[in-house]
């Protein structure tokens, strides 16, 4: 049975697509069949997460230009659709239905959704079965996502869980349990605001590709595996052994 996630944040900045685009490929790398959306359509830059150019978005299919097939793509094992933030005036009321044609042919789609509390991001929530909502340890950030918390209830669609991101441990950021006792929901993982991902981002390629031993990858690895309600198996020797001697090295 298909999962539709749509991936939501209170505000913009907190890292969402940066966190989508790696959650994709963790799936894929637990074994699951993977689609991401991005369905962003105010902030879309998925493809710069991949190194994608593509000539078809959803926004074609969305305006009638095109069949939601002709913008499906393939990066790293996982489907990838696209959006263009040059047509951020499209509507998103139809993308429930486009998406019917990959339900069942796959075990998880990923909806990166738009921040925020509008009617964009009131179109996801209603196109997916489930929610997480994406947030920095900063006030503003929490208080956004609460707007989400309503959206949910208002369209009786559960919240899986909270992802916190961008965690630099400063004395400035709200504690993970000071944000659980705020929201009141399931945390799912903890991500930090890690050097890697910042370099990966420079590369267009996704830190479980560019570093996959860091511990940021680690972080969100075990994040996905929280998300599935699964046990994450135990590393062989061979993997602590890659990860003491491996350093990632930035190019350009």
């Amino acid at each position: 049975m298909t999962r539709t996630i749509g991936i939501l944040s209170g505000k913009g900045g907190v890292g969402k697509t940066t966190l989508v685009s790696n959650l994709g490929l963790a799936f894929s790398k637990i074994g699951k069949k993977v689609l991401v959306v991005d369905a962003d359509l105010t902030g879309a830059n998925l493809v710069q997460h991949f190194g994608l150019e593509p000539l078809i978005t959803l926004n074609d299919v969305l305006s009638g230009r095109a069949f939601i097939t002709e913008a499906f793509y393939k990066v790293e094992g996982i489907g990838i659709i696209p959006a263009s933030i040059l047509d951020y005036n499209d509507d998103l009321k139809k993308i429930k239905d486009i998406l019917l044609d990959f339900t069942g042919d796959h075990d998880i789609i990923l909806i990166d959704g738009p921040s925020g509390c509008g009617k964009l991001a009131e179109n996801i929530v209603q196109a997916s079965d489930e929610i997480i909502i994406v947030t920095e340890p900063e006030m503003p950030s929490i208080t956004n996502a609460i707007g989400i918390l309503k959206l949910t209830e208002k369209y009786n669609r559960p919240i899986t869980g909270v992802i916190i991101n961008k965690i630099r441990r400063e004395r400035n950021q709200l504690s993970s349990k000071q944000i659980q006792e705020t929201l009141n929901k399931k945390l799912l993982g903890e991500i930090k605001d890690h050097k890697h991902i910042r370099e990966s981002i420079a590369l267009r390629t996704p830190v479980l590709l560019y570093s996959p031993t860091s511990k940021v990858s680690k972080q969100i690895l075990n994040t996905a595996y929280r998300i599935l309600g699964i046990e994450k198996p135990n590393r062989t020797i061979a993997e602590k052994i890659k990860n003491v001697f491996f350093r990632p090295s930035l190019s350009f």
